[in-house]
């Protein structure tokens, strides 16, 4: 992303030109029984996906695969699910948890009963344990995860090795490292300013390094004055002193996230915050001789959180109840995620899926992202901002208000507050519920 935050931000990864459906059809009219599944054309392209789709079709010569994808197909399929009439899967950034109260989402838990493609375990087996909860509604399953990401800062690590520069363990270590390199003519920090909801991994975050993993987790359980708390206020004190100080790039608030990424990129700026799927998103333009590493969020020097803890995310694919073929639908997502297609995923793209075993060969810059979560005692997500899109919009207004000055970390803190209230006190939303402690292993 991950998690709202790193979901969110995944969805943000907009490339390449949309293509529509192919007629549904073109493939009956060959005898044959046609599933659409509709992908989100993003920073992974649709080529994978594509391949994939024609190896299903090579297995199952009764089957034919209809697969499009468009940057904004949630635009295109919301009207569907209006109408009665969505694909039979799909990977978009629509509304899935109100999809899933509505009743239209189909419950996937009798499929991950069956048989793996090309492994001795059933489908759910494997799974990192625990992955598959994030889109889990009164005891059942609703979404099969994706690109599985970690939230981290990236560095320029030739730029770190010229200077003598030092990852940092602590926030104020952190903050001398930015001043060591403003000095050097250099933005410390490149921003993905026209999506201001990329500081919300840098402000939860601090939030559980300073409060805890249950403040954050009371937050999203909308729990009175929970958002408040002294830590969240604390946190946004330090995201305003990062902008107060200059350790952004100039103009940052008016950059995407590709063109910020590009300072990065070409050295104008040291580091970035991201998601790990940010070398696949740029690697169309990175320089042969470009090294990047990452480290996680330093420690906060008072502050009651683990210093280990890592936030993770993942994408669904979710599978509609009016859907014409649930069960082809399901069995492609099964043939989606086999571990010999998982481990292509990785090496193609270099990023991650949450298949065990699927990370066994990791460019090293995964490598190193991985290494961080096997170090994590736990790790832990934000569903807050796709159980409430509502919720995420007042949010996402409320840190751009931050970052641009025009709210004080007071002023913020009490917008999301009376944004949460606000949820919290409609009686038509449903209410979600996120456990204490949810950890998440991934080794």
């Amino acid at each position: 992303m991950f998690l709202q935050t790193i979901f969110v931000l995944a969805m943000c990864m907009i490339t390449g030109c949309g293509r529509q459906p192919q007629q549904v059809e073109e493939g009956q009219a060959r005898g044959k029984t046609t599933i659409e599944v509709s992908v989100f054309e993003g920073g992974f392209g649709l080529d994978y996906f594509l391949q994939v789709a024609r190896d299903y079709e090579k297995g199952h010569p009764d089957v034919k695969v209809n697969l499009w994808g468009d940057p904004r197909n949630a635009e295109k399929l919301r009207p569907r699910f209006i109408a009665g009439n969505p694909p039979d899967v799909f990977w978009g950034d629509l509304p899935v948890w109100k999809l899933i109260a509505n009743g239209q989402l189909y419950p996937i838990d009798e499929f991950l009963k069956t048989e793996a493609y090309g492994q001795d375990k059933n489908w759910k087996e494997t799974f990192y344990p625990g992955l598959l909860d994030g889109l889990k509604y009164n005891g059942k399953i609703y979404g099969i995860p994706t690109d599985f990401s970690i939230w981290v800062i990236w560095y320029n690590r030739g730029m770190f090795e010229e200077h003598n520069w030092q990852v940092p363990a602590t926030w104020s270590e952190f903050l001398q490292l930015c001043e060591k390199i403003k000095k050097q003519g250099i933005a410390p920090l490149a921003f993905q300013g026209r999506y201001p909801s990329y500081m919300g991994g840098t402000l939860e975050a601090l939030f559980q390094r300073i409060g805890g993993i249950k403040s954050v987790y009371d937050a999203q359980n909308l729990v009175p004055g929970a958002w408040e708390h002294p830590a969240f206020l604390e946190s946004a004190r330090k995201v305003r002193e990062l902008v107060d100080k200059g350790y952004f790039e100039e103009g940052f608030m008016g950059m995407s996230h590709t063109e910020s990424q590009m300072e990065f990129v070409r050295g104008k700026a040291a580091m970035v915050a991201c998601g790990t799927w940010l070398k696949s998103e740029m690697s169309n333009v990175l320089p042969k001789d470009f090294r990047m590493s990452c480290f996680g969020y330093p420690a906060v020097e008072g502050g009651s959180g683990d210093p280990t803890a890592v936030q993770v995310g993942c994408a669904f694919w979710c599978i509609p109840k009016d859907a014409k073929h649930p069960e082809l639908g399901a069995d492609f997502l099964k043939f989606l995620t086999s571990l010999e297609n998982a481990k292509r995923f990785v090496k193609d793209k270099e990023a991650l899926l949450p298949i065990i075993g699927a990370d066994e060969s990791l460019p090293e810059e995964l490598a190193g992202a991985v290494a961080l979560v096997n170090k994590a005692k736990f790790t832990w997500t934000m569903k807050i901002g796709n159980w409430y899109p509502e919720w995420q919009t007042e949010y996402t207004n409320a840190i751009a208000g931050l970052l641009t000055k025009e709210l004080t970390p007071e002023a913020f803190v009490k917008a999301v507050e009376e944004a949460s209230d606000r949820v919290r006190r409609e009686p038509t939303v449903v209410k979600h519920h996120i456990e204490y402690p949810e950890e998440t292993p991934s080794k």
